[in-house]
């Protein structure tokens, strides 16, 4: 069956890659401007997505609605509301297939296919996605492990303001972070160094 789900999958990313998303005013939703935004959302049927307050994407997930493999059968589309809640993180390279209902404050781990609806305050991975742990647990790891470092405050400002991180604002994380990974962890990889980010050319993509 997952053989079987991996193929369909594969079929409809390919036809939704081989029509890539217009850059022409959005027609799906997003509740506010608290997001940052790195998905492929489905092209053709974008009107049946819906996307909650506070979201984050990586790069390469894709939000779909319709399926198209039908269309080899039936010469119709199967076209289904895909709803996603508030406070979610969808992983790069993530995919959330059509009809799919994804609940508030959850966590899609990158690479995952989500099949089915997602309830509230978990985390899921896999393919197809299943419950790995709550929320709650998933921080409480975190902090036990103590990688959790906190961005500047420029940052939260274009999080919830909406524009783009500059070069300054990433060389001033960059310094805070590697200099509290050496206060955590002294004596360990010292390879670990502030590098600083210069001007890009081409900066449409930051988030």
């Amino acid at each position: 069956m997952s053989n079987i789900i991996r193929k369909v999958v594969r079929f409809v990313i390919i036809k939704i890659l081989s029509n890539p998303p217009s850059k022409s005013p959005r027609r799906y939703i997003i509740e506010n401007k608290q997001w940052h935004h790195n998905s492929i959302i489905d092209s053709l049927t974008p009107q049946f997505i819906k996307i909650g307050r506070n979201f984050i994407s990586g790069p390469n997930s894709v939000i779909l609605s319709h399926d198209a493999s039908y269309l080899l059968f039936t010469r119709k589309y199967a076209i289904q509301p895909t709803i996603i809640g508030d406070d979610v993180f969808l992983g790069a390279g993530a995919i959330v297939l059509p009809g799919v209902k994804i609940g508030n404050r959850v966590c899609i781990g990158a690479g995952s296919v989500v099949t089915h609806d997602i309830h509230d305050n978990c985390v899921v991975a896999g393919n197809p996605a299943k419950i790995i742990s709550s929320i709650d647990e998933y921080i409480k790891k975190a902090q036990t492990k103590g990688v959790l470092y906190s961005p500047p405050y420029s940052f939260d400002q274009i999080r919830t303001q909406k524009g783009h991180v500059t070069d300054e604002q990433v060389n001033e994380f960059q310094k805070s972070a590697v200099a509290e990974y050496r206060r955590r962890n002294p004596g360990v990889n010292d390879w670990i160094n502030y590098i600083e980010r210069r001007p890009e050319k081409n900066k449409d993509n930051r988030i």
